[in-house]
């Protein structure tokens, strides 16, 4: 599939409801913006939860795999796979925007790539990793997570804005 703008596999925005995506698999997607497998802005009324999918060889400018954008209500990836993405720009993986709480958990984000930063995860925002792997990414800065986009969502703690943790 092939999206001019975002979400080359599936696009969502601000749905009223939850939405759960389980083992599903999103393959060879390409999006012109963001989102190669997957653009989600959440700024509706429901939760967004991917279990047991895989999400790999997209492509996209931003978040190769996936690209969330503004959650207002929990973001949650469970026991999934995020691989072999690319980005044109930064995560190649995963691209976590601005706003609420979005976890990783029990899943693996590993060999992926972008041209810019954060080959594996590029995060603006609060995100936490909980019994995860993120591993064996490639960028021209910070191949698994975008530090400087952690330095930003770190500063932005500080200031009371919002979280930002690994959970070992």
């Amino acid at each position: 599939n092939t999206a001019s703008e975002n979400g080359g596999g599936l696009y969502f925005e601000s749905p009223d409801h939850d939405v759960i995506i389980t083992t599903t698999r999103f393959h060879d997607n390409t999006a012109g913006d963001d989102g190669g497998g997957i653009y989600l802005s959440t700024t509706g009324g429901g939760s967004f939860t991917i279990d047991r999918s895989t999400l790999w060889s997209n492509r996209a400018m931003n978040g190769g795999g996936v690209f969330i954008d503004a959650p207002a209500h929990p973001t949650l990836i469970v026991s999934s796979t995020i691989s072999s993405n690319i980005a044109l720009a930064d995560g190649g993986g995963m691209f976590v925007e601005v706003g609420g709480a979005v976890t990783t958990s029990h899943s693996t984000t590993a060999f992926n790539g972008a041209e810019g930063g954060g080959g594996n995860i590029a995060a603006s925002s609060s995100f936490t990793l909980d019994h995860s792997i993120v591993s064996g990414g490639v960028a021209t800065t910070s191949p698994d997570i975008d530090t400087t986009a952690l330095k930003r969502a770190l500063d932005a703690q500080k200031a009371g804005h919002f979280k930002a943790e690994i959970v070992a």
